[in-house]
This record gives C-alpha cells, sequence and structure tokens, in this order.
C-alpha cells in the first residue's frame, strides 16, 4: 500500500521504509490513528495527494476482487 506507493513516485525503497516506519511507530506509541498521521506528514504529502491517501486506506479497493478470489477457490475444492 502506502510504502509501494511512495516507491512508484519516485522515492527510494530504504527511504520509503523508514517514512512509513517512523509513521507507524508514531502511531503505536501515541496511540493515534495512523491514517490521520500519514495525512499531516508532509513527508508524505509532499508525494501523495490526499486523494491518493484515502485510495490507500480504502477497504473497498482492497477487497474489489474479493468475490472473484472466492469463486476461484470454491472452484478448485467442489
Amino acid at each position: 500500500g502506502l510504502l509501494l506507493r511512495l516507491v512508484d513516485k519516485g522515492v527510494l525503497r530504504q527511504k520509503a521504509y523508514e517514512i512509513v516506519q517512523s509513521l507507524a511507530l508514531r502511531s503505536f506509541e501515541e496511540n493515534t490513528n495512523f491514517k490521520d498521521i500519514v495525512m499531516s506528514s508532509p513527508d508524505i504529502t509532499i508525494y501523495l495527494s490526499r486523494e491518493e491517501i484515502e485510495e490507500i486506506f480504502d477497504l473497498n479497493h482492497h477487497l474489489r476482487n474479493i468475490d472473484f478470489i472466492f469463486e476461484q477457490v470454491m472452484k478448485k475444492y467442489k
């Protein structure tokens, strides 16, 4: 999700990892919502728009092929 999107935007993988890791740690330590921290981080918003961040965190986007996946699995085990 987030790390790969940063890499797609030209951020070196190691740098993207460091950014995401530091924000995840901050979210954990402060017991705050990770998405909110990402949305307010200049290290992220310099590369990704609000809409792109929303898409990354949109469960519907990640589950869009779930019906197809289940159909394929069920075909194998019938």
